[in-house]
């Protein structure tokens, strides 16, 4: 339910945050509950970052929903630091 009425209105503009939704197993147990919640409040951010057209959207979702390396600043990701720092900070 809260999978379809607040995370899917976001499908299809990010194929990263779609397969972040379609991989949720909502159908854990109590040993699994933190990490369910862990993933469902990642989407959640993502969710109001792409219902807002957020430019740090992207940058969020490359970093946080694409798998990555446990170490602080091991990413992939090409993240335009300097939006994310306009936006955050505006003149």
């Amino acid at each position: 339910l809260f999978r379809s009425d607040w995370l899917s209105p976001q499908a299809g503009k990010s194929a990263d945050y779609d397969r972040f939704i379609a991989g949720l197993d909502l159908t854990t147990n109590e040993a699994g509950a933190r990490l369910t919640v862990e993933r469902l409040a990642l989407a959640a951010q993502a969710a109001a970052l792409l219902e807002m057209d957020s430019p740090s959207a992207e940058a969020f979702i490359a970093l946080r929903l694409r798998p990555r390396g446990m170490a602080y600043g091991a990413y992939e990701a090409q993240v335009d630091q300097r939006a994310v720092l306009e936006r955050a900070m505006p003149a």
